[in-house]
């Protein structure tokens, strides 16, 4: 199983989401599917979380938000246990983190407040619908995985080749440092 540290390097160590999970522990993949939130309100978030595929990787963007969460409790159980997604990640800050922590649901998030989203409707800027539009369109047709490291995104297919060749150079930089070379003789060498 693959994690998103070697998905990074199969994919030119590109595709990080820079979030880090709440709870530990869990390894997810899965065809990404994209939420936007703009500005204070998450009612798009509620719209469109009703189109969520089965066993997806949500992806929720904060665009141009302040401080306040974007999700919390009921969107991720909506989500989670009646949307059945595998995960979900946000580009934004979450809320309502024990019960989030008592399920154990696999979250990733850039932060955490209990000051939450509004939930009224409240049409996008055209800054807004651009930036929107720029993370529509780079995370289309493209899987995730999530793990302790963080949360990576990348296209369909990686080539077997260079899964392969990622393994086996881990496999033998770990018998390198085992015989007694340092990490620069190893990596920068």
């Amino acid at each position: 199983m693959l994690g998103s540290s070697e998905i990074s390097d199969a994919n030119d160590k590109q595709g990080s989401l820079e979030v880090t999970p709440i709870n530990y522990g869990h390894h997810i993949t899965g065809k990404c599917f994209y939420i936007p939130a703009f500005g204070n309100s998450n009612w798009h978030v509620h719209k469109r979380a009703e189109m969520t595929p089965k066993l997806s990787v949500v992806v929720i963007v904060g665009i141009m938000t302040d401080d306040n969460a974007i999700i919390g409790e009921l969107v991720i159980r909506y989500l989670i246990e009646k949307k059945h997604a595998k995960g979900v990640v946000v580009l934004g800050k979450v809320r309502d983190i024990p019960a989030i922590r008592k399920y154990n649901w696999p979250i990733w998030c850039k932060g955490t407040t209990p000051i939450g989203a509004i939930n009224t409707q409240e049409d996008p800027t055209p800054d807004q619908m651009a930036i929107s539009s720029y993370w529509e369109n780079t995370l289309n047709e493209t899987n995730v995985v999530c793990d302790d490291t963080g949360a990576v995104y990348f296209k369909k297919f990686l080539s077997p080749e260079k899964i392969r060749h990622i393994k086996e150079k881990e496999i033998l930089w770990k018998q390198q440092l085992d015989s007694g070379m340092s990490t620069f003789q190893i990596v920068c060498k």
